[in-house]
């Protein structure tokens, strides 16, 4: 799965250990922490969902099963706010 950041419509800013995201066009401002720093850097480099799940695995030693599931529902709430891209 190819996943697109929409660079276009966000600005992006990390604070410590969090991310701000502001969705431009709705002006909404977002906050990640903790494995979604992980997941958005990731995206940030260009990395794809099965390259991001096996670094969830490893970085936060937890089941693939349930970290191919907590990664998916994020990038979907990612794309419905307007942050990504699915393909």
């Amino acid at each position: 799965m190819d996943i697109e950041l929409l660079k276009g419509d966000l600005v992006a800013r990390r604070v410590g250990d969090e991310y701000f995201l502001l969705t431009t066009g709705d002006a909404m401002l977002h906050n990640i922490r903790e494995s979604g720093v992980f997941i958005f850097e990731a995206i940030e480099k260009g990395a794809g969902r099965d390259e991001i799940l096996d670094g969830l695995v490893e970085e936060f030693n937890v089941e693939k099963e349930v970290a191919a599931a907590d990664l998916d529902a994020f990038l979907r709430e990612l794309e419905e706010k307007g942050i990504i891209t699915l393909d």
